[in-house]
């Protein structure tokens, strides 16, 4: 009896062994991958004109909508999670006037297709500052420097107790010539963990384009655009 019991209790130990030297392993994996993770963030400001849009032209899906049609194919091709940034108001347009056919179609593409608000708001955490050598906000020319010079381009402001985190923003595609200049500023970034890149809805003429090159830049260069 007594072997019996010393037996089960080595039994034991082993089992409780492999399992602490398994879960180990998984929890280093799972640190290797959080820290090698490198993650491009894609998004469009001013979209309550892609709203706008679809509600003028009385689409039958919001993927009629050219801008959401491209979003669509890019993230079935690169799993690309795009964010739509947008205003309360846009002309007399309000998102309340927004047709309610179309809301089942965003809830049931949530998880890639995000909303988001253009500006500062009660359920905001993060919100992105302006690359360019503009003051954005309510920033100090002090703070601006800081975030300006930022290794990972993140400054976090207190508002009555509740903290806010900007984000700089890396590549605009409004203003590019050429696919060569947009590899150019996507190349000078390649060293960084993550990169944030976005374009206005009103540029989109122009920067649609370049959406397609900077999804396969991101696979080419190990950057997830399922970062959501």
């Amino acid at each position: 009896m007594k072997n019996i019991v010393n037996s089960r209790k080595k039994s034991l130990i082993f089992v409780i062994g492999f399992i602490s030297v398994i879960s180990a392993a998984l929890l280093l994996y799972g640190l290797v991958f959080f820290f090698n993770r490198k993650t491009l963030k894609f998004s469009i400001d001013d979209s309550t004109e892609i709203l706008l849009d679809i509600a003028n032209n009385d689409y039958n899906s919001i993927f009629d909508s050219p801008t959401l049609g491209l979003l669509k194919e890019l993230h079935e091709t690169y799993d690309l999670d795009p964010t739509l940034f947008l205003f309360e108001q846009l002309g007399s347009f309000n998102k309340t006037d927004f047709p309610d056919k179309y809301r089942e179609e965003f809830v049931q593409n949530s998880d890639w297709l995000k909303l988001g608000w253009h500006g500062i708001d009660d359920g905001i955490k993060g919100i992105y500052y302006c690359d360019t050598d503009v003051v954005g906000y309510d920033f100090s020319q002090e703070e601006d420097a800081l975030i300006q010079s930022d290794r990972v381009g993140v400054l976090r402001k207190k508002y009555d107790g509740k903290t806010i985190s900007y984000q700089l923003t890396n590549v605009r595609l409004d203003n590019l010539d050429s696919d060569d200049e947009l590899l150019r500023l996507l190349n000078g970034r390649a060293e960084d963990r993550d990169v944030v890149v976005f374009t206005h809805a009103w540029m989109l003429q122009n920067s649609a384009k370049y959406i397609e090159p900077v999804c396969k830049w991101a696979e080419d260069n190990g950057y997830k655009l399922n970062w959501n």
